[in-house]
């Protein structure tokens, strides 16, 4: 299972709900950035550039990368050959007549590029012959983008699967299976199982309105990262089960059943939280419970009344067995949906 990301078809990532659950969930978020703009803040804007500097976002950059990977001699033929045999790219209107989008050379390659103008689809915006940016027919682009996600992913020495808030681009994945891109499936498996991510973490995990500084991300994922492990293990096991299932209203009724059961599981966890007061700590004193330390369970309970000497008279089983409910404190901080109620009560 993969623990790394990459987010396409945009340089600079959005802002928003979408984006705060992608770096919640998962350990490494990459994109892809042409390697003029790697050290250029001002490119980047504000926010992108502090998630670089936060790692809590890699930067992939395309030209290298596809050089270095097995798809190096065949990326353009294999791509331009889809493109010649697309029913509708080349035999649509004129450039000026279509929506385009704007990519540079470093994503495209100098060579792709040019034969993308030949045909119709692409026009020079600005730039050297080394650094041009082209404006791309936008079915063109989403395809291309999709394309190269596939390929970098593949490339990539750490297991990483691509994602995307574009429904246009996540679309392309089922049009660019086979052609060049991974043929063992992934391109398939990604168009449906990112669509089921989507649909579970939006009602599990919290993607707060607002925007979070992505130092207090960063803290909170290296506090809990043993936690966000577990609970992208068990999110992963659903998804894969749901996306198996081949009939959509089997699968739309086994999807009710596992947000059921998460939400549930998500519920009890919050109530324990209530029950025992653990909203009058911070959340770093939580991973000392965990430890079952003495000291912690004494200042959970008794605002510190007890003394450490209580560990000297058996107090500490009397301590755990004052929390009401079945789950002791420990144990409910192992369950993996306490990842996203942790998350819901520091963000939301």
């Amino acid at each position: 299972m993969t623990n790394r990301v990459l987010y396409f078809p945009s340089i600079r990532v959005p802002r928003g709900e979408w984006f705060a659950r992608v770096l919640l969930y998962w350990d490494s978020v990459a994109t892809i950035v042409p390697a003029e703009y790697l050290d250029d803040p001002q490119f980047l804007r504000p926010y992108t550039a502090s998630l670089i500097e936060c790692q809590l976002l890699e930067t992939m950059t395309p030209d290298q990368n596809i050089w270095n990977s097995g798809a190096k001699n065949n990326y353009y033929p294999a791509f331009l050959e889809f493109v010649d045999r697309h029913p509708t790219l080349v035999t649509g209107a004129p450039l000026s007549e279509r929506v385009t989008s704007r990519i540079h050379t470093d994503k495209t390659g100098t060579g792709l590029a040019e034969a993308l103008v030949q045909r119709g689809l692409a026009q020079v915006v600005a730039g050297p012959e080394w650094a041009r940016w082209f404006d791309v027919e936008e079915q063109t682009a989403n395809l291309l983008m999709a394309y190269l996600a596939a390929i970098l992913c593949r490339a990539s020495a750490l297991p990483t699967a691509p994602i995307t808030d574009r429904r246009e681009c996540l679309a392309a994945f089922e049009q660019v299976r086979g052609h060049g891109a991974p043929n063992d499936g992934t391109a398939g498996l990604v168009a449906r199982t990112e669509a089921l991510r989507t649909t579970l973490l939006r009602e599990i995990l919290p993607g707060p309105a607002g925007i979070i500084r992505p130092p207090e991300i960063a803290e909170f994922k290296n506090r809990h990262a043993d936690l966000l492990r577990r609970f992208r293990t068990s999110i992963e096991l659903e998804i894969v089960a749901v996306a198996t299932i081949e009939d959509p209203e089997l699968r739309a009724e086994k999807i009710e059943r596992v947000l059921e059961g998460l939400a549930g599981q998500k519920a009890e966890i919050t109530a324990r939280m209530e029950e025992h007061r653990w909203k009058r700590i911070g959340f770093g004193t939580l991973a000392a419970v965990m430890a079952g330390g003495v000291a912690a369970a004494d200042a959970l309970t008794s605002g510190g009344a007890l003394t450490l000497t209580a560990s000297s008279i058996g107090l500490a089983g009397a301590v755990y067995e004052a929390f009401s409910g079945s789950r002791s404190p420990d144990e409910l901080l192992r369950q993996p949906l306490a990842y996203a109620a942790l998350a819901e009560r520091e963000f939301v």
